[in-house]
């Protein structure tokens, strides 16, 4: 994430640069300025409104944009410096350390223990007077890895919330279930209002209303 973060300050900096210099000599700085205005505002909306951690899957687009934008106007400038600039970005978004994703045996398991008890507990109460609510799972996160969304089975809604949300008393959760992990804020929530447990794997519990049983 880090890496990410300052390749896209790096080339913000420089299209900055360029903008001035354009200015001084009087040259178009649209481009340029849309640009900026462009990577500033998606950055700040995955630092501030989403989770930073995202960053590295967005640095590679951020950085062509600026790209993109400089050359434009600075065709001759930029191409200079294209071998450079491909070096700050490929790093950063279209490669991965960590390498491919592999199949987890485990997490297979859990997912289709999962979509078995949820469906199971769907086909079990009177559908006639069910809400949308009552087909929907609040899902925690920042508590439970997103990949156990593909637990949730056809026609359900998702609910998804930060897990301090979950975990705030003060907060209503109008879904049916929800899904946590294991000795969290929003677990002891939902125990302490009284919600019962469905299924518990190794990697989460999925909890029904108290109001519903």
């Amino acid at each position: 994430m880090t890496h990410g973060f300052l390749r896209v300050l790096a080339l913000t900096a420089v299209t900055i640069g360029l903008c001035i210099y354009d200015i001084v000599k009087k040259r178009p700085i649209r481009c340029k300025l849309c640009g900026v205005v462009c990577a500033l505002t998606v950055l700040f909306a995955i630092l501030v409104l989403y989770d930073p951690v995202q960053l590295r899957r967005y640095a590679a687009f951020m950085c062509m944009i600026l790209l993109m934008a400089s050359a434009a106007e600075n065709g001759a400038i930029v191409v200079a410096c294209v071998p450079l600039a491909l070096l700050l970005i490929y790093p950063s978004g279209f490669a991965h350390s960590d390498g491919l994703p592999a199949y987890n045996a485990a997490m297979d398991a859990q997912l289709q223990q999962v979509t078995t008890v949820l469906e199971e507990s769907q086909a079990q109460f009177n559908q006639e007077n069910a809400t949308a609510w009552d087909h929907t799972l609040t899902f925690g996160y920042g508590d439970v890895y997103y990949g156990y969304l593909y637990a949730v089975p056809a026609g359900m809604g998702i609910e998804f919330d930060w897990n301090t949300y979950i975990a705030d008393p003060e907060e209503t959760i109008y879904s049916r279930y929800a899904m946590v992990n294991h000795g969290t804020d929003a677990e002891a929530r939902l125990v302490a209002d009284g919600w019962q447990e469905v299924i518990s794997t190794e990697d989460l519990i999925v909890y029904e209303r108290p109001d519903t049983q």
